[in-house]
C-alpha cells in the first residue's frame, strides 16, 4: 500500500511540474503581427532604423538614422509621409538618435551632430527646434505637456545622466551620477583619450514608464550581478533590481578591451562570454523588460549568440528569465505591441511587430 501511495506520489508531482512548466511557458508571450521593410517599395526601404514608435492612434513612425529622415505609416501599414534630410537647417537633421511622440501626438526627434530636438507635427509638417541644455546628444523622453528627460553620456566627475528641461529648452534639474564600477574617473575632458578603451562603461540604457512615474536606468556593460536603477522624475531612486547572470565575469570583457586597445595586433586567447544590455522596456501594465546581447570570444574572434529577456514585475520581481527572442525592441507602446529591428544577410531591414501578452 505504501509502495502504491509512493509511486501516486511521483506520479501527481511528475503532473505538476510538467503542468508549471506548460504555466511558465504561457505566462510571457510574443505573437507576431506583421512587419514593414522590403526591397521593392521605395517607401520601406530602410537604411539603417535607429526608433521606432506608434501614437494614440497607432500611426507609426521610424526614425531612419542612415538617411536622416523620419517615415509615418498608418495603423494599416500604408506609408502617409516622409520628413528630414541630412543638414542643419529647419526641419533637417544630422545623425538623429531618437524621436519620441507628446500626448498631443507631436513627434520629437533628437540628434547627435546638431545637439538639437527637432519638433514636428502629427503630419511631420517642421514646428521648431530646441537646442539642448547639455553639450551632449541626448536620448528624449516626454516627461509631461511643460518638460522633457534626456539621457546623457557623462565624462568628468560632476556630470550626471539625466537632464530635465522645459520645451523652450531652458535647464530645470540634473541628477544621477551613479557611474558604473569600470568606468573612468575623470576629473577634467583633457584625459578622455587615456581612458578612451574604457568610455563604453559610461554609456547608459533608460526609459520612462508609459505611465510616466518613473524611469529605470541600467548600464549598457553590465555587472554581475547587473543592477536597474528605479527613479522617479525627479531623480530619487526608489528601488534598485539585481540579477545574477550565469557564467558571466564581467572582468573578462574589461581585460579584453583593455589589452586589445595596449595592442591592437595583440590576440586576447581567453574564451569568454560576453552580455551587453541593448535596452529596457516597459509594457502598458508597467512590467519591465530587460534585453541583453549575448556572445562568445574564442580565440580572439566573437560569435553573436542573439538576444534574451529578462521581465520583472512593477514591484521589481523576476517574473521571467532568459528568454530568447530574435529581433532588437525599439520600443512598446499603450496597447503592448512591440516593434522590433530584423536585418536579413542581404542587409534588409524591417521593422517586425509583434502583440505581446502577459498572463498574471
Amino acid at each position: 500500500m505504501k509502495k502504491r501511495a509512493g509511486v501516486l506520489f511521483i506520479v501527481v508531482n511528475f503532473i505538476l511540474f510538467f503542468n508549471n512548466l506548460h504555466i511558465k511557458a504561457e505566462k510571457i508571450k510574443f505573437i507576431k503581427k506583421y512587419e514593414l521593410g522590403s526591397e521593392e517599395k521605395k517607401e520601406e526601404i530602410f537604411f539603417k532604423i535607429q526608433d521606432v514608435k506608434a501614437d494614440r492612434k497607432g500611426n507609426i513612425f521610424i526614425l531612419d538614422y542612415g538617411n536622416n529622415c523620419i517615415k509615418k505609416f498608418s495603423k494599416e501599414r500604408k506609408f502617409l509621409k516622409e520628413a528630414g534630410r541630412k543638414g542643419q537647417g529647419p526641419g533637417e537633421m544630422m545623425n538623429p538618435l531618437s524621436l519620441t511622440i507628446d500626448e498631443n501626438r507631436n513627434v520629437y526627434v533628437s540628434e547627435s551632430l546638431n545637439n538639437r530636438l527637432n519638433i514636428y507635427d502629427n503630419n511631420l509638417n517642421f514646428i521648431n527646434t530646441i537646442k539642448f541644455p547639455s553639450s551632449r546628444p541626448m536620448y528624449i523622453y516626454i516627461n509631461s505637456h511643460e518638460t522633457l528627460i534626456g539621457l546623457q553620456v557623462p565624462r568628468i566627475i560632476g556630470d550626471k545622466y539625466f537632464i530635465k528641461f522645459s520645451k523652450e529648452g531652458k535647464l530645470i534639474q540634473s541628477f544621477f551620477d551613479e557611474f558604473h564600477p569600470y568606468a573612468p574617473r575623470m576629473k577634467s575632458l583633457g584625459n578622455i583619450l587615456e581612458h578612451i578603451w574604457a568610455f563604453q562603461y559610461l554609456i547608459g540604457k533608460a526609459n520612462l514608464s508609459q505611465h510616466k512615474k518613473r524611469i529605470a536606468f541600467t548600464y549598457e556593460r553590465p555587472e554581475n550581478p547587473y543592477k536597474i536603477y528605479l527613479l522617479d522624475t525627479g531623480g530619487k531612486v526608489i528601488r534598485t533590481i539585481e540579477k545574477k547572470i550565469k557564467d558571466f565575469n564581467p572582468q573578462d570583457l574589461y581585460e579584453f578591451f583593455k589589452a586589445s586597445y595596449k595592442d591592437k595586433n595583440k590576440r586576447y586567447n581567453k574564451d569568454f562570454k560576453s552580455l551587453g544590455i541593448v535596452g529596457l522596456h516597459f509594457t502598458k501594465e508597467d512590467f519591465l523588460i530587460s534585453q541583453i546581447n549575448e556572445w562568445y570570444t574564442q580565440e580572439g574572434h566573437s560569435e553573436n549568440k542573439g538576444y534574451f529577456l529578462d521581465i520583472f514585475s512593477p514591484e521589481g520581481d523576476l517574473v521571467e528569465e532568459g528568454i530568447r527572442f530574435a529581433d532588437k525592441i525599439l520600443s512598446i507602446d499603450r496597447e503592448n505591441n512591440v516593434y522590433s529591428l530584423r536585418e536579413d544577410e542581404e542587409g534588409i531591414q524591417k521593422v517586425i511587430v509583434y502583440s505581446l501578452k502577459i498572463n498574471k
